[in-house]
């Protein structure tokens, strides 16, 4: 008798022990996960086309790129106590189609309403957190935040335009329709003891992107911590490679195109550049001295007598390079097969078209660039124009994606990119007149602007209008140069929002 009552002691004991364990242990605690819809709390677009006009109240979410449309949300979670979050996924209902899609970026600021926000008052837009697919009308588009959402709180979101193609989703004003966030939590498996959440960007590839082809990017730098927000870090090498007449809605959200975007995705992408005129040669001098100089044509004989970026580089006791694809001889003045004289602006400046050996140390063919890589010896400014074909110009977009990938490649894999080399892919003009900041009313479009370096924000877009005269005043700030031309008007944006 004794004997049973302490054998049932023991076995109580036990069970008490194996709850103790369970608790201690989670890994041998079952838990369900659980599945919450959420609605937006406040949705609206503004519309660069009527900047100080409220549209709250529409039924309809829109983006676009002409005029630029953006998507406000804001969506408040709830009841999640702390639990992991497994997925996280943001539905809208699609009320036309779009091939291109949209992005879909953070946005830090939580003080705008619905009823009072415009485009004139808009906080701009964070960091992509992904990308939509091609979307089509009638039917639910699905896009992945989990990197974003963490645990209870309020969630602002902008949806961001990829093309120049109105795309129309249905707003919470439509009921059934409304936009929902899907946020799954806990797990149906074992749970492990989780770490604190952090926050992190993650870009992914579009669904509608074609899979690059060997000559895509393959290796890059790991990013690095640099000079703080709103500060232009000091720059070891600055390289501009520039493509042509291309305008940014023919270029972004082009699956053909994987090079462009996927650098676009993966660096980070001034969405407002543009271009300062028509047609190319006044846009290669605006880059390199800080105003078109009165060309407006492709002139061969409009030579200049004004100082350009190079000699502020070389005053400064750096070094420069402009490397030319299918150049045919070091300092070639005139044009010769697929190289043509209106894309090398340093061939129209006086004090180095008439300098014999500057010249040619400095103008070489592009061949010069992979020893100078492999030896160590890139120079502190580079500028590389590819040929007529692969620059866009006589061939497709597409055959200059396919030169980019590999010539990006090689540069940013290469000893002599370091942890403060910046590469600039830009384009000299689009095809429409689109303008900003200071320049005239008609300008040289809405172009491309990448920045790739290890000191810009991964997968970043700055929304911030600039035009060529903002890149040349940021290497310019950055190295201490003097301000040349229109750099130094007050309406020319210094580069600040990019870097880490």
């Amino acid at each position: 008798m004794n004997f049973t009552r302490n054998q049932a002691k023991f076995q109580l004991g036990l069970v008490a022990v194996v709850l103790v364990l369970a608790v201690l242990n989670p890994l041998s605690v079952r838990a369900a996960s659980t599945t919450l819809t959420f609605t937006p709390i406040a949705d609206t677009f503004v519309d660069a086309g009527s900047p100080i006009v409220n549209n709250g109240s529409v039924v309809s979410l829109r983006v676009d790129n002409s005029p630029e449309l953006r998507t406000y949300l804001r969506f408040n979670v709830s009841g999640m106590n702390l639990n992991p979050v497994s997925s996280a996924t943001l539905k809208f209902y699609a009320k036309s189609s779009l091939s291109a899609g949209f992005s879909v970026n953070k946005l830090s600021n939580n003080t705008w309403t619905e009823s009072t926000l415009t485009y004139q008052n808009a906080p701009a837009p964070g960091p992509v957190i992904n990308r939509s697919g091609a979307v089509t009308s009638g039917v639910w588009v699905s896009i992945d935040i989990s990197a974003y959402i963490i645990g209870d709180g309020s969630y602002n979101l902008v949806l961001m335009p990829l093309s120049s193609t109105q795309l129309n989703l249905a707003s919470r004003e439509n009921g059934a329709t409304a936009p929902q966030l899907v946020v799954t939590f806990g797990a149906s498996s074992s749970v492990t003891p989780t770490k604190t959440a952090t926050h992190q960007t993650i870009v992914a590839t579009p669904t509608n992107t074609v899979t690059p082809q060997p000559t895509a990017i393959s290796a890059t730098p790991t990013p690095t911590s640099a000079s703080g927000s709103g500060v232009v870090p000091k720059f070891s090498h600055v390289i501009i490679m520039i493509f042509e007449n291309k305008e940014y809605s023919s270029i972004i959200g082009q699956s053909t195109l994987p090079n462009f975007n996927q650098l676009a995705q993966k660096y980070t992408l001034l969405t407002k550049s543009y271009a300062a005129a028509h047609p190319s040669l006044p846009n290669y001098i605006a880059l390199t001295s800080g105003s078109t100089q009165g060309i407006t044509s492709d002139c061969t004989t409009c030579y200049l007598n004004v100082t350009n970026i190079a000699d502020s580089v070389e005053a400064s006791g750096r070094t420069w390079k402009a490397y030319m694809e299918n150049m045919p001889t070091t300092c070639y003045v005139g044009s010769s097969g697929l190289y043509v004289q209106k894309h090398n602006p340093f061939a129209y400046y006086d004090d180095i078209r008439n300098n014999k050996a500057r010249c040619q140390q400095h103008e070489v063919p592009l061949t010069q660039l992979d020893s100078d890589l492999k030896n160590n010896t890139l120079p502190a400014f580079a500028w590389i124009t590819p040929n007529q074909c692969n620059n866009s110009h006589d061939c497709s977009a597409a055959t200059a994606d396919q030169f980019l990938g590999p010539e990006v490649n090689k540069i940013i894999t290469s000893p002599a990119f370091d942890q403060n080399s910046l590469l600039v892919v830009t384009f000299d003009e689009g095809s429409s007149s689109g303008t900003c900041c200071g320049l005239p009313s008609s300008a040289g479009g809405h172009i491309v602007t990448i920045l790739i370096s290890p000191l810009v924000k991964t997968g970043y877009q700055d929304v911030t209008p600039y035009s060529h005269y903002a890149v040349l005043k940021t290497i310019e700030k950055s190295w201490a140069l003097p301000y040349l031309g229109h750099t130094a008007d007050t309406a020319t944006a210094l580069i600040t929002a990019p870097w880490k």
